[in-house]
């Protein structure tokens, strides 16, 4: 399936201020390291700059889901992401006020 991840700044606003811990690892290839809600994530510099496009995931398995990682996408490497940086699959509805409808 193919999922759009939010932008870095959407990805920022969103956590960094209820993150745990938001360190940023310059000793091993400029890493994210995130504590956040009881998951830890880590994300690398290559995958940082794919927030902001659509990329081709599977979701993991009961057997291999964990908390911190949700699904999986060979993109050159085999990175595992979280559910919760990707955009809504669904866009929500407007509905129309009975005032706004004339019959």
């Amino acid at each position: 399936m193919i999922r759009r991840l939010k932008t870095w700044e959407q990805f920022e606003k969103e956590f960094k201020s209820f993150a745990d811990e938001w360190t940023k690892n310059y000793d091993y290839y400029d890493n994210y390291h995130i504590k956040y809600n009881g998951m830890i994530w880590n994300i690398t510099i290559e995958m940082k700059k794919m927030f902001g496009t659509e990329i081709e995931v599977r979701k993991m398995s009961k057997k291999y889901r964990r908390k911190n990682y949700t699904h999986h996408g060979d993109i050159g490497v085999g990175w595992n992401w979280h559910e919760l940086w990707f955009e809504p699959e669904f866009k929500e509805i407007e509905f129309i006020k009975k005032e706004e409808v004339m019959l």
